[in-house]
């Protein structure tokens, strides 16, 4: 019955509105699935990064950590790949530390479990926008494995902190 009236009422506003904006191609085509009357309504608008994590871009800082590192900055849901990810750092012996900023998902415990199993990555679960915007200062570059979200926010963050970046390339 809840999923029923959430439907109705959803539906109810999408129909009234007069336009609706969502911030991926990955979205808009979810919506697209669900509410194919929805086409000509849907518009794609790219986020911008918040203004305060920018202000905190001219503090200087120190760095984090004592050795080179990437990051990424991720849910843990499979299609975020961070699990395959961090198997695929393991064999790479890098001299690097990865670190790894997130959590919740399908695959957190699975996540955690090979973290903690290997000294050269290191997991926050929570940051504040000080420690972010420290991390990304001083990091080597920001690693985005995801499937759909090759550009979602921590894409606009490293770059507006002028950090390489290393996403998928996979069109929808």
């Amino acid at each position: 019955l809840t999923l029923l009236m959430s439907r109705i009422l959803i539906e109810a506003n999408l129909r009234s509105a007069d336009k609706i904006i969502t911030d991926s191609k990955f979205s808009k085509g979810r919506l697209k699935h669900f509410f194919p009357w929805l086409n000509k309504k849907l518009f794609v608008t790219s986020p911008g990064v918040d203004e305060k994590l920018l202000s905190l871009q001219k503090l200087k800082t120190s760095t984090p950590l004592k050795k080179k590192y990437f990051l990424i900055i991720s849910a843990f849901y499979p299609h975020k790949n961070v699990a395959k990810f961090i198997k695929l750092w393991k064999t790479l012996k890098s001299s690097c530390q990865l670190v790894i900023v997130g959590k919740n998902g399908l695959e957190e415990k699975l996540v955690i479990d090979l973290i903690e199993k290997d000294s050269n990555i290191s997991h926050l679960k929570n940051i504040s926008l000080k420690q972010l915007a420290r991390f990304y200062q001083h990091a080597s570059g920001l690693i985005s494995p995801s499937d759909y979200e090759g550009f979602g926010f921590p894409v606009y963050e490293a770059s507006a902190f002028s950090l390489p970046i290393l996403a998928k390339n996979k069109s929808l």
